[in-house]
């Protein structure tokens, strides 16, 4: 089993050059264009007039709440 799975990562691994060499090139991303009149931050999207800015947050909370019970442990 071992052997098996051996000479299939040799394979792969022995066509993944011939593999990268053959796709095509891809055109690199076009760069944002800032939108001065609205802010900093924001950016022209591609081939129109519109300005957007991203923006998030994450809240994150927790609690711990102590074992419940009486606390006496007599009877």
């Amino acid at each position: 089993m071992k052997s098996r799975l051996g000479i299939c990562l040799l394979i792969a691994l022995s066509t993944a050059p011939a593999l990268a060499r053959s796709l095509p090139k891809s055109e690199p991303a076009p760069v944002a264009r800032s939108c001065p009149e609205m802010g900093e931050g924001f950016v022209r999207l591609a081939g129109s007039d519109t300005c957007v800015k991203l923006g998030g947050s994450v809240r994150v909370e927790g609690m711990k709440q102590s074992g419940g019970g009486s606390g006496s442990s007599e009877r």
